[in-house]
């Protein structure tokens, strides 16, 4: 009998989000994963809100280091007292810059609107143009721009606005 081979949550929660950016703009690879995701531009200023998504960036930087270790026994002849531990490492939440954090905000402030669409809209939703899945802006707080302007710098948005607007000009 063949060996079946199953996605888990987390591989399956990986082929989606892979999915999901086939439909993005990004103005840097490194900028397809995020932080944490928020639904209001304010809550990128909220202490607890940037302390969950330091924890959540140590976490799977932690994952990450401990992967790539793992890896590397296993190619060097997986000696059981070379094997890597977990807290070798670890990542401590504290050491990430804050600036460097990426948030996914949930708006539909960039999809075009379509009125025709629904003849009675219940949802914001309801008012746009229809898109695959929630709309959403990734964006990233860079310090020296931040203190020059005060704003928060747009990193990742849907293709539809660059789509709408090649089509305007």
């Amino acid at each position: 009998m063949r060996k079946q081979n199953y996605l888990n949550n987390k591989d399956m929660l990986k082929e989606i989000h892979k999915s999901k950016l086939t439909y993005c703009h990004l103005v840097d690879d490194e900028y397809s994963r995020f932080d944490i995701i928020i639904n209001s531009y304010e809550d990128v200023f909220d202490p607890d809100v940037i302390q969950q998504a330091r924890e959540n960036r140590a976490s799977v930087l932690s994952s990450q280091g401990y992967e790539e270790s793992y890896r590397k026994w296993q190619a060097s002849g997986k000696r059981v007292k070379d094997k890597p531990k977990q807290a070798e490492t670890r990542v401590n939440p504290e050491d990430i810059d804050p600036d460097e954090l990426i948030f996914r905000l949930m708006t539909f402030e960039h999809v075009p609107g379509d009125d025709k669409r629904k003849t009675n809209p219940k949802t914001i939703a309801d008012r746009h143009v229809k898109v695959n899945f929630p709309p959403f802006n990734a964006m990233e707080k860079y310090k020296k721009l931040y203190e020059a302007t005060g704003k928060v710098v747009l990193i990742m948005e849907h293709l539809v606005q660059h789509m709408v607007i090649q089509q305007t000009n």
